[in-house]
């Protein structure tokens, strides 16, 4: 959904471009990270189902919930004082200004966010990913609509600027949110393990499983994205044209990381479901098939970024503005060096869902 902000804030100018880049390079290490740790709920939950396990995994999803809110409590006061520590670390005053009153309005996106992730790799597990999906679009659809609006100043709302892009992303997933919990309780796969029954109470067997096996996960997230974080506070002092260059290159990359990670997800669950069962060639049929598409998936997509660069480009900014040039210009060199990582990025995200369906999460933490 990130990537609709980028869009429409790219709408707005290079330098709101660049103070959202700024706010986002935040912002992404705290998602990912929570994200990666809440991302224990998936396998947990398949492996209760693949054994057996009448519950089909509650205890993991009402646990994941209470470490949502944990987790909520924590990531909000970091990401509030965005636009202070950018200013400490030497940004511009002015784009340091913009990037927190970005975060502020984002500070409202966090909570909901981490619940619709406990929800989202709860439905995973259960194999009900269809309309999860439909849910998401809804919502991102949700958000562009109102972007659009902001960007195009319908009824003034136009004042409200990177604020409003902010609060509109908040507002979305606050309704994807409450959508796939109502989702949960509504769908007979879900519903029979009676999901809410005793999520008032604090289990604390299941929320150190859940924890055990996600900080690992959100310890390598975290590490994989401080570089891509750390590269865009270095951009901020190249420029602001080097800066919304890096942004679009960045954005189409995590665009391209989505598919070889959704396949990545899915063999995560098969994995799991065959883990709990004890069912090793199921294992490896669900680890090859997975490794098969991702290397597929990888190759297309590098070969369209390295073939059509300016297409993509232009889903950001209007490539035929001349004040755009230089900020395409580089764009175009830095996707080319996304176009062959796609490869790489594809076989490493896939391989390490595959050892998280096990459980094995500090493999990949070590290796990242």
């Amino acid at each position: 959904m990130l990537i609709i902000n980028v869009v429409m804030i790219g709408h707005l100018g290079a330098k709101e471009l660049a103070s959202g880049t700024l706010a986002m390079a935040m912002l992404n290490p705290i998602l990912l990270c929570t994200g990666g740790i809440l991302t224990a709920v998936a396998p947990l939950t398949a492996q209760a189902i693949g054994a057996g396990d009448k519950s089909g995994g509650r205890a993991f999803f009402q646990q994941g919930m209470w470490l949502s809110v944990i987790l909520s409590c924590l990531a909000v006061p970091l990401l509030y004082n965005t636009g202070t520590a950018l200013e400490f670390l030497g940004q511009s005053p002015e784009l340091s200004r913009q990037a927190g009153e970005f975060a502020k309005a984002l500070c409202f996106m966090l909570p909901p966010y981490m619940v619709m992730l406990v929800a989202r790799n709860f439905l995973a597990a259960h194999g009900q990913t269809v309309v999860t999906l439909a849910i998401l679009v809804a919502g991102a659809a949700l958000n562009f609509a109102i972007c659009y609006l902001i960007v195009e100043n319908v009824w003034g709302l136009g004042q409200y600027g990177l604020f409003g892009i902010g609060l509109s992303t908040a507002l979305a997933n606050l309704a994807i949110a409450v959508a796939l919990l109502f989702y949960i309780s509504s769908n007979p796969h879900t519903n029979v393990v009676a999901p809410y029954r005793g999520l008032h109470r604090m289990d604390l067997l299941s929320l150190k499983a859940v924890s055990i096996v996600g900080t690992p996960i959100g310890a390598a997230t975290l590490l994989e994205v401080a570089f891509f974080s750390a590269s865009s506070l270095l951009m901020g002092y190249q420029g602001d044209a080097v800066l919304a260059a890096y942004a679009l290159s960045g954005q189409l990359n995590g665009l391209a990381f989505a598919m070889p990670t959704g396949i990545g997800v899915a063999a995560m669950v098969r994995v799991g479901w065959a883990y709990g069962a004890r069912s090793w060639i199921a294992m490896q049929r669900a680890c090859f098939a997975a490794i098969g598409l991702g290397v597929g998936t990888g190759l297309c997509v590098g070969l369209m970024y390295a073939m059509f660069p300016s297409l993509f480009i232009s889903i950001f900014i209007d490539v035929t503005v001349a004040e755009n040039d230089a900020v395409v210009r580089i764009a175009t060199l830095f996707l080319y060096i996304v176009a062959t990582l796609q490869l790489v990025d594809a076989v490493q995200a896939i391989v390490s869902n595959v050892l998280r369906g096990m459980s094995d999460t500090f493999v990949p933490c070590f290796w990242s």
